[in-house]
C-alpha cells in the first residue's frame, strides 16, 4: 500500500508545498495515483523524491558553509564597516545642511509670495473703492440729469400754456399803420 503526501511530509521533514512541487517535476511515468484529491505514492516514487531531497540538501550545505569567513576576513570587515560608517556620516551631515538651505530658499520664497498676495489684495480693495465712487458719481450725475429733464419739461408745459393763450390784444398788419 502507497503512501500519502502528509505522510511523507512527517517522515522527511519538509513541507507539503515542496513534496507537490517535487512531484509536478517528476516524469510522467514517475507520477503517483489520484484517488480523489490524494496522491497515493508507491515505493518508485518515494524514492524518487527522497532522492531529489537529498540531492538539494548538499546544495543548501554548501552555501552555508562558504558564508563562513576566517578570522582576518571578520577585522577587515570592521574596519571597512568603520569607514563607511565615517563616509554614511559625513554624507548625512552633508545631506542635512543641503536640506536646510533649501528649508531657508523654501520659507524665502512663501515670504515673498504672501507679501505678493498681500499687496494684490490692497489694490483690489482700492480698486473696488475706486469703482464704488465711480458708481455713485454716475448716480448722482443721472438723478441731476433727471431733474433738469423734469425742470425742463415743466418750463416747457408753462411756455407752451402761455403761447397757447390768445392775445387780447388785436393783431394789426403792418400795411395798416398809416
Amino acid at each position: 500500500m502507497g503512501k500519502t503526501i502528509n505522510e511523507l511530509v512527517a517522515e522527511l521533514g519538509v513541507s507539503r508545498q515542496r513534496i507537490q512541487y517535487i512531484i509536478k517535476q517528476l516524469p510522467d511515468n514517475l507520477k503517483p495515483e489520484k484517488q480523489g484529491r490524494n496522491y497515493i505514492i508507491n515505493a518508485a516514487v518515494e524514492e524518487e523524491i527522497k532522492k531529489h531531497i537529498e540531492d538539494v540538501r548538499p546544495k543548501e550545505e554548501e552555501k552555508t558553509v562558504t558564508n563562513v569567513t576566517p578570522q582576518a576576513d571578520v577585522k577587515q570587515n570592521a574596519t571597512t564597516s568603520e569607514d563607511d560608517e565615517q563616509h554614511s556620516v559625513v554624507d548625512l551631515t552633508d545631506q542635512i545642511m543641503m536640506l536646510k538651505n533649501e528649508l531657508a530658499d523654501a520659507k524665502a520664497q512663501l515670504q515673498q509670495e504672501t507679501s505678493t498676495v498681500h499687496s494684490m489684495q490692497k489694490l483690489l480693495d482700492q480698486s473696488q473703492q475706486l469703482q464704488l465712487i465711480a458708481q455713485n458719481k454716475l448716480e448722482q450725475i443721472e438723478k441731476k440729469n433727471k431733474d433738469l429733464l423734469t425742470t425742463d419739461t415743466k418750463k416747457d408745459v408753462n411756455a407752451t400754456a402761455h403761447d397757447s393763450e390768445p392775445d387780447h390784444q388785436t393783431k394789426k398788419p403792418w400795411w395798416k399803420f398809416w
